[in-house]
């Protein structure tokens, strides 16, 4: 039977457990390789000095995460999954995703799951600390310590008996009914920018591990909860691809390469997560405006949008700002939102006006009434804007009746029929409250 040494996360130790034909010998997970890279000084702990912490705040074994955590502290955690003897070593990063604990004169420790949950006792161990979030990491620090990794990993392994999993955070959840959603767009946003972390990690490895087998990240792929934790266990379709891809990487000898199956079953895992159902979101269309309605918005000057949440997305053109749905990974669908700076009053009628063009592709891009706190949606524009072939500009005006109190954002959807390169400019919008007897304009 053939072993396997393990530095990755959770969710992946779990399907390496579950493939009977190896035994895993060396297990690290939840550990940052940033905290293996920075030099610290700790005094030398053992398991049991982490008695006042409640190991029952974890799902796994407990023993497991005191293990690793005491040979992080303590600048063992390498010479663990790197020992020798292990015929691969399986890796993923994205535990580089996880904050890191700063303490004492130079001590260094990773913010897992098991430490998050126990604050009040490393306080007790180790007294004040500051956590330090990757967001946060000086710029290039993340390249040079995964170069530093690569390198210690190569004194050891050679590129053929190392498996490098790509994983990633997902924008989206499968609940328990079975329905996708996605998650909050502070979380989601956050999300995309570690993955844009991980993506520089990763193509470190690419480049340093010559002959590592690379097991990609599918598209589409769901966490299994709403992401409390930052490193969220994946939706049941991912685990079995992951699975099974590492079964074709360590048990393939049909003739065809462990490359060609891990793309069909990564295709696979994709269409998987793309045909479970969306859950079922508040939408209500907003109505046509009278002719008085029309005249009192043609009256209004123009206001305009300011960007708001995922500022990422959008580009500033003049006045307005423009959106490209391009193919984007790790994401289904695109989401993107701007706040006109007026507050809208719960239960008060408006009309809005919204003008705009679409250039670069032909599809469907919704328009909604956002309150992102409960990701309420009020359908404002269903229509198809126009081909990009007509190249004008389009007044859409709607009348609706504000269902929370709060600053007037919109958000804007990659439709079923967006194709990739449409692109939405917007020029200017007006919103006017509706009193009776009187208007009043923002």
């Amino acid at each position: 039977m053939k072993t396997l040494n393990l530095f990755g996360s959770e969710s992946l130790r779990q399907v390496l457990g579950s493939l009977e034909e190896f035994t895993l010998k060396e297990v690290v997970v939840s550990v940052s390789p940033m905290s293996l890279y920075m030099v610290k000084q700790s005094r030398i702990v053992g398991c049991s000095d982490f008695a006042c912490f409640d190991c029952n705040c974890v799902a796994g074994s407990a023993e497991l995460f005191l293990d690793c955590l005491k040979q992080d502290i303590n600048q063992e955690a390498a010479d663990h999954f790197l020992a020798p003897g292990a015929d691969f070593l399986v890796l993923d990063l994205v535990s580089l995703c996880l904050p890191l604990v700063r303490f004492g004169p130079s001590g260094v420790a990773t913010c897992s799951e098991l430490v998050r949950n126990n604050l009040e006792g490393f306080t007790e161990l180790f007294g004040t600390f500051r956590m330090i979030e990757p967001e946060v990491f000086p710029k290039g620090s993340v390249a040079e310590c995964v170069q530093w990794l690569c390198r210690k990993i190569l004194k050891v392994y050679e590129g053929q008996r190392i498996i490098l999993v790509e994983e990633y955070l997902p924008v989206t959840f499968v609940g328990k009914d079975g329905t996708r959603s996605h998650l909050d767009p502070v979380t989601a946003t956050r999300n995309l920018r570690l993955n844009e972390l991980l993506l520089e990690a990763y193509t470190v490895c690419r480049k340093l591990l010559k002959g590592a087998v690379r097991v990609s990240f599918p598209d589409n792929v769901s966490s299994a909860s709403t992401g409390v934790s930052v490193l969220p266990p994946f939706a049941t379709p991912y685990s079995h691809y992951l699975k099974r891809a590492l079964g074709a990487l360590l048990l393939s000898d049909s003739g065809r390469s462990a490359e060609e199956q891990i793309k069909e079953l990564g295709a696979q895992c994709s269409m998987d997560f793309e045909s479970l159902p969306w859950k079922p979101v508040e939408v209500t269309q907003g109505e046509p405006l009278s002719v008085a309605e029309v005249r009192l918005l043609e009256r209004l000057p123009a206001q305009y949008l300011t960007l708001v949440g995922n500022t990422d997305d959008w580009q500033q053109t003049g006045c307005g700002y423009s959106l490209t749905f391009l193919p984007r990974r790790y994401s289904v669908e695109r989401r993107a939102y701007l706040a006109l700076g007026c507050d809208l009053i719960k239960g008060a009628d408006y009309c809005i006006e919204l003008c705009l063009s679409q250039t670069g592709g032909d599809g469907l891009i919704p328009v909604y009434l956002y309150e992102p706190a409960r990701d309420l949606q009020i359908c404002l524009f269903p229509e198809v804007y126009g081909s990009a072939t007509s190249g004008g500009i389009v007044r859409m005006r709607r009348r609706f009746r504000a269902p929370y109190s709060g600053p007037a954002c919109f958000l804007f959807r990659s439709g079923s029929f967006t194709g990739p390169g449409t692109a939405v400019r917007i020029i200017h919008v007006k919103v006017a409250r509706l009193i009776q007897g009187s208007e009043k304009s923002h």
